[in-house]
């Protein structure tokens, strides 16, 4: 809003105009309230909320998304196995049938600063990893992932 003074009295607010503007603001609940806040919660999914246990908002969320090739997944997994290359999990002999092939599979180099086209070796550049390292390995310093060498040897000690 563009204020002016008020004519007769300076404590009173007019509004002259409006600016043509859309600021990004987030949205937090307290109690029943909601407002709108300029810092982000530092777990998105999250709301903040005192007193409840409120779950389910629905909220749009637009992310960077960075494409995969699929072959590239099935040829790491065909060279190393659907082992975990830092625990050793093999989610076959847990779970049976149910647990056959399945394994995430983790770029040595995030895939953010590879750039469009960039030709990845998925036997030099991937590495198979259950779910739990590989989040792990993600929860690394400054937004740097871990290597698997260094998640590997934390599991070690």
């Amino acid at each position: 809003m563009v204020h002016s003074p008020h004519p007769d009295d300076p404590a009173i607010a007019v509004i002259q105009d409006f600016k043509r503007r859309l600021d990004h603001r987030f949205l937090r609940k307290e109690g029943t309230v909601w407002y709108a806040d300029f810092a982000a919660n530092p777990f998105p999914e999250e709301l903040a909320v005192s007193g409840g246990y409120i779950e389910g908002a629905k909220r749009k969320i637009t992310v960077n998304a960075y494409e995969r090739d699929p072959e590239a997944r099935r040829i790491c997994i065909r060279h190393h196995g659907a082992v975990c290359k830092c625990c050793g999990f093999d989610f076959e002999k847990t779970y049976g049938e149910q647990g056959r092939g399945f394994i995430h599979v983790h770029h040595i180099r995030p895939l953010a600063t590879l750039g469009e086209g960039y030709q990845i070796n998925p036997v030099t550049e991937l590495v198979p990893l259950c779910p739990n390292c590989h989040a792990m390995v993600h929860r690394g310093n400054e937004g740097r992932p871990l290597s698997v060498e260094a998640l590997r040897h934390m599991i070690r000690r």
